[in-house]
């Protein structure tokens, strides 16, 4: 499975119907129309949240480029301590748990997951 390419932008648009104009997640390219409608039930107030979650949405490309960068620079480092001989109490401060005997093993597992969950084949690519 993949994504629609990043980066991705938010535009208003009347969605001619009672809940009036929305916010629209578009790729920058313009290679399809939307990728997602945020919706809220019609009203007299424009619910603050919409904007938020709109542009939550619209960062998710540059989240997940971001967080495997992220986890490869880690495992990168880890791997260059584990070489030097590094102490367990150095692996764990990267981790942030300390005495945790393999530091690496709950903040990166969870970012892998977050990827996979994603829809990313390869965590690490």
């Amino acid at each position: 499975m993949e994504h629609t390419k990043g980066p991705w932008k938010i535009e208003k648009r009347d969605g001619h119907s009672i809940y009036g104009v929305r916010p629209v997640i578009v790729p920058e390219d313009g290679s399809i129309d939307r990728i997602a409608v945020v919706s809220y039930r019609g009203g007299a107030t424009y619910p603050s949240g919409c904007d938020a979650n709109a542009t939550l949405i619209a960062a998710a490309p540059d989240l997940l480029l971001s967080l495997k960068d992220t986890v490869n620079l880690c495992r990168q480092i880890m791997s260059i301590l584990v070489a030097n001989g590094s102490s367990t109490e150095v692996m764990a401060q990267i981790d942030g748990h300390r005495g945790d005997k393999h530091g690496d093993q709950s903040t990166l597992s969870k970012a892998d997951a977050a990827i996979r969950n994603a829809g990313a084949t390869n965590p690490t690519t």
